[in-house]
C-alpha cells in the first residue's frame, strides 16, 4: 500500500492509519468526487454514490481498520 498521509499527499512517510480518525476525516473532507472514488476503489469499496456517501463509507472503512489493526 502506498498511504494518503494526513497532509494531503501521496507518501510513505506518516501512514493515515497511524493518526487520529478525526484528522483523516478532516482530510476526507477536503477531497473532491475524483479522489474519493479513487481512494474507494484503492481500499475495495464499490465508488458509487455522493460525496458524502462516499465519504462515510471510508470513514466506516477506516474504523473497520483501525479497530482491527
Amino acid at each position: 500500500y502506498m498511504y494518503l498521509d494526513c497532509s494531503g499527499t501521496l507518501g510513505l512517510p506518516v501512514p493515515c492509519l497511524k493518526k487520529s480518525v478525526s484528522s483523516c476525516r478532516a482530510l476526507l473532507l477536503l477531497l473532491v468526487q475524483v479522489q474519493l472514488v479513487s481512494l474507494c476503489r484503492f481500499v475495495g469499496i464499490q465508488p458509487f454514490g455522493t460525496d458524502a456517501f462516499l465519504r462515510s463509507r471510508l470513514r466506516a472503512h477506516l474504523r473497520e481498520i483501525k479497530v482491527g489493526g
